[in-house]
């Protein structure tokens, strides 16, 4: 299989004269970010970055991200996008932790760089006016250096990059993938809707998730389609930039498709759009059937983890669609469901997601024991509980840690969820389980609906009517906000700390 620099130098030299990105209401052809991306790996090379080093990229969803993340990775060098709206101290724990060689970092984010240690030696390249000493400014960088003309012969098991999962079960832990993972999760995306270069995407999540690597940039790029990119989260602009560019593809979360709806978006200013894949289960509401029922449009719910690149499984255009599941296993991949002692179960019996191909991480770089926790003999062990129905759809139902026991009996928190969410007044819901005695005790925090006058008494009385009685929440908190990380999901283990 090719390398990311091959797939990249292929598209860029088969869609020459063709519009690669759309930023600010600027074009930019595939020469053009080809020609920025050649420069910068030269300049990279001249600022002294070798294969092998890594480079952390601190920028928001700007044209230069696409730039600056091939030009590290076609110098056989490591990219490490990390997520720019982390605090300064975690922030430093994890550039700490990649050790990176270069940083290249939007001027607006230095001061979130503070508490780096003083003896850390990483070349800052910074985009922006504001300069610190021993800099470079990444534009005068790309505008002075010569394209680069002869590549370093980069292997498909090497390392391409560095990713840091969301951390819904504790603190982010590093990922390290291959060329040939990262190639063989956007060809599967790919396969699964028949893309090719007429489509236009819509970059809306930020580049440093997984699923908009390989879901938006990657899978735009490779096949010679054209990317919009656009920083922010104003919904009607992005419906605007939807209906401007006659956008086909969308890769989001239950946060956007919900906001769309929640902002009363005019159906036809989403008329463009041919596929809304939603990273993030939606079995918890009607936002499946609402988002269909207004604008027409299918939400493809899928599944997948960083260790996995991004993608799983994810439902079809051509196949069935199953509310609550999250498709067939993409094409490159076998996933199966087994019990505690590793043995595969049978059709719908509900156990660990364990998943096999060439989309696996290499492992988490400096932490072993956790490597050899989750990666056995080829296989990843997700930590997520699901099932596959006996015409091989697969449905996650929970993460493995979050299961409840209580009085000997296992409950899975979105059963309880799903039936909370159903009251009018209730807009989120996280279920946890938290010790008492020697098991343990269900409970919930709500959030309310703007204006509704919801109390803990209604909600116990809600349940009662809808629930079995051990299933019941024992306790119930109302809250103004759920904490989640940068996709949206819910962080139950800050939930539990506190």
């Amino acid at each position: 299989m090719s390398s990311l620099t091959e797939l990249i130098d292929r598209a860029l030299e088969k869609n020459f004269s063709k519009t690669a990105i759309y930023y600010n209401q600027e074009a930019f052809s595939y020469q053009k970010i080809g020609e920025a991306i050649n420069r910068l790996a030269q300049g990279l090379i001249d600022t002294g970055i070798k294969p092998g080093n890594r480079v952390v990229i601190l920028l928001p969803n700007f044209v230069f991200f696409p730039i600056c993340y091939y030009a590290i990775i076609k110098i056989g060098a490591v990219a490490v996008p990390l997520n720019f709206l982390y605090s300064g101290s975690e922030l430093a724990e994890q550039i700490q932790r990649v050790a990176p060689n270069a940083i290249i970092i939007w001027d607006n984010l230095l001061n979130k760089i503070k508490e780096l240690p003083a003896q850390s030696d990483s070349k800052l390249i910074i985009l922006g006016d504001n300069r610190l000493p021993e800099s470079t400014e990444l534009r005068k960088l790309i505008a002075k250096s010569p394209p680069l003309s002869e590549f370093p012969d980069t292997k498909d098991e090497d390392t391409a990059v560095i990713l840091f999962t969301g951390g819904t079960t504790g603190s982010p832990k590093p990922v390290e993938l291959s060329h040939l993972a990262l190639i063989s999760n956007s060809q599967a995306f790919r396969q699964a809707f028949m893309l090719n270069s007429t489509e236009i995407y819509l970059a809306i999540l930020p580049f440093f998730l997984p699923i908009t690597l390989t879901g938006t940039l990657n899978s735009a790029l490779f096949s010679g389609a054209t990317l919009v990119i656009h920083t922010g989260f104003e919904i009607q602009m992005l419906a605007n930039l939807i209906k401007q560019y006659a956008v086909t593809i969308l890769v989001g979360n239950n946060m956007l498709y919900q906001a769309f709806l929640d902002a009363n978006v005019p159906a036809d200013d989403l008329r463009s759009l041919k596929y809304c894949i939603n990273y993030g289960m939606t079995f918890q509401s009607d936002l499946h059937h609402s988002f269909e029922e207004k604008y027409g449009k299918i939400l493809y719910e899928s599944y997948g983890l960083t260790e996995a690149t991004a993608f799983v499984a994810i439902n079809r255009a051509y196949s069935e669609h199953k509310k609550g599941s999250a498709g067939y296993p993409l094409e490159n991949l076998h996933v199966r469901i087994v019990n505690d002692q590793g043995e595969t179960l049978g059709e719908n019996e509900v156990g660990e997601i364990v998943i096999e191909g060439t989309n696996l991480m290499k492992g988490y770089p400096g932490l072993p024991e956790e490597t050899s926790r989750v990666l056995k003999d080829g296989w990843l062990f997700s930590g997520d509980i699901g099932k596959m129905d006996e015409f091989g759809d697969l449905f996650f139902l929970e993460r493995k840690q979050n299961v409840i026991l209580k009085s000997g009996f296992y409950i899975f928190s979105h059963e309880i969820e799903k039936h909370i969410l159903a009251h009018p007044d209730v807009q989120e819901v996280a279920v946890i389980g938290i010790p008492e005695g020697s098991g343990e005790e269900v409970k919930a925090f709500i959030v309310p609906r703007a204006d509704a006058n919801l109390t803990i008494a209604e909600i116990t009385k809600h349940c009662q009517q809808v629930l079995e009685n051990y299933k019941c929440p024992k306790y119930i908190q109302i809250l103004q906000s759920l904490p989640k990380g940068p996709t949206g999901k819910v962080l139950k283990y800050r939930l539990k700390e506190n």
